[in-house]
């Protein structure tokens, strides 16, 4: 089992939607660039240190905290309400490690349907619906006391009206723990030559490569900071420093967040988030809010549940 992480280990040093901010210069974002949890958006939106399953939509190796049984769940609305992002990831102890499994869907529905009359006007014929989702399966298992090494797999499926979308790639991850520092290596999309392909001969889009470095450091037991740089190359020279965040609990059982973040769901800008958890015996509830001052999405409102089972 060692040899087969550290195997993994290895590989991740070695290897590298529906809107607009998700595809750029015929390359293919994720849909989970919308989020994964209301934990981490209130963070700003710094991946690799959640405890719930929804860390396989992150970095795979993040599993590890995950702990026992997990399910959790997540949902944003999107569009004043006409769009809206979920998944739903759980994980589970298996062979030395945590295996897991999540999908994550952005749907826009009651879209209209047109066509042009003979006196060159548009009437509409009908309603129709469009989605983005990715299934997706990670597997995280310790390298030694510190570190942790992770591999997962993404599927792709689009509906595009008319058109069909489909694709798969892997990512790779470490995470490791000194003390009250944290660290997060994610290596997403990291197999070259695989695309999202494409019916109606629409052209194909290749996976954006993205290598995302981030850290936690706990400044006291109830007070800890995050940071999280993102090299993917597709987002804007000033938004490199992709997230820093903030978490404080005045109470064992409420967690205040705040944070700022270069936000997909609001166009590549940066937003500032903030967000509150209450953690209790079998079950952590997390709302998030982003304030993004973009019409249609000033303000974006999170939810999520984290059961341990």
């Amino acid at each position: 089992m060692r040899n087969a992480t550290r195997f993994i280990a290895v590989g991740v040093g070695v290897v590298g939607l529906l809107t607009a901010p998700l595809v750029a210069a015929d390359t293919f974002r994720l849909v989970s660039a919308y989020g994964t949890s209301a934990a981490t958006t209130g963070v700003g939106g710094v991946e690799g240190f959640g405890s719930g399953a929804y860390a396989v939509f992150e970095n795979p190796a993040a599993l590890r905290h995950s702990g026992g049984t997990q399910v959790s769940s997540y949902y944003m609305g999107l569009a004043d309400g006409d769009s809206g992002y979920f998944n739903l990831a759980v994980s589970h102890p298996f062979w030395g490690g945590t295996v897991a499994a999540g999908f994550a869907q952005l749907q826009s529905p009651n879209l209209n349907s047109t066509y042009e009359t003979s006196y060159s006007e548009f009437e509409i014929s009908g309603n129709f619906s469009v989605s983005d989702s990715i299934f997706k399966l990670g597997y995280s298992a310790p390298i030694n006391e510190n570190w942790t090494a992770g591999i997962g797999g993404t599927y792709v499926v689009q509906d595009l009206y008319q058109t069909k979308g489909t694709g798969w790639n892997l990512d790779g991850g470490l995470v490791g723990v000194y003390g009250n520092l944290a660290l997060s290596i994610a290596a997403k999309n990291v197999l070259g030559g695989t695309d999202v392909s494409y019916s109606n001969g629409y052209r194909s889009l290749s996976f954006q490569n993205e290598l995302v470095l981030g850290a936690q450091y706990r400044i006291f037991d109830n007070l800890a900071v995050y940071g999280q740089l993102s090299g993917d190359g597709a987002v804007e020279s000033d938004a490199k420093l992709k997230s820093v965040g903030i978490k404080y609990s005045p109470l064992s059982m409420i967690t205040l967040m705040a944070g700022s973040q270069a936000s997909y769901a609001a166009g590549n800008h940066r937003t500032t988030v903030a967000g509150v958890s209450l953690s209790l015996a079998m079950m952590d509830l997390h709302v998030s809010y982003q304030n993004t001052q973009m019409v249609g999405f000033e303000s974006l409102y999170g939810l999520s549940v984290d059961l341990k089972l």
